[in-house]
């Protein structure tokens, strides 16, 4: 049934007003996110603030990282690190296959020989 103007578009019944706040609701779930006490957003840390908490002061101090990994094992954001790769493939296809498509890495740097 089409209403015959455009007042009669929007006149629901009781029944229709309940479906529709249903729905509403259904549809539109609230996001939950962490809070603080005062019921704001808490905020992430960066990665600086997250570096400066897990690294040493000392530049000559060992850190406490894998001598190699995977290229899908990300440890380095934990310490609030930074990761770069780099590749000298034979050709192009092999170093969008093996190396672009499948490192986590922050960076990657590509050369064709």
């Amino acid at each position: 049934m089409v209403p015959p103007d455009d007042y009669h578009l929007y006149t629901f019944s009781a029944a229709q007003w309940s479906d529709i706040a249903w729905q509403a609701n259904e549809a539109s779930k609230r996001a939950r996110r962490q809070r603080d006490l005062d019921g704001k957003r808490k905020k992430k840390k960066s990665r600086r603030q997250v570096a400066i908490a897990m690294l040493p002061d000392d530049a000559s101090d060992k850190l406490d990282m894998p001598p190699c990994s995977t290229l899908q094992f990300r440890w380095w954001p934990k310490l609030g690190l930074w990761s770069v790769v780099t590749a000298n493939a034979n050709c192009w296809a092999t170093a969008s296959d093996d190396v672009a498509n499948v490192a986590e890495d922050d960076f990657v740097m590509l050369q064709e020989t």
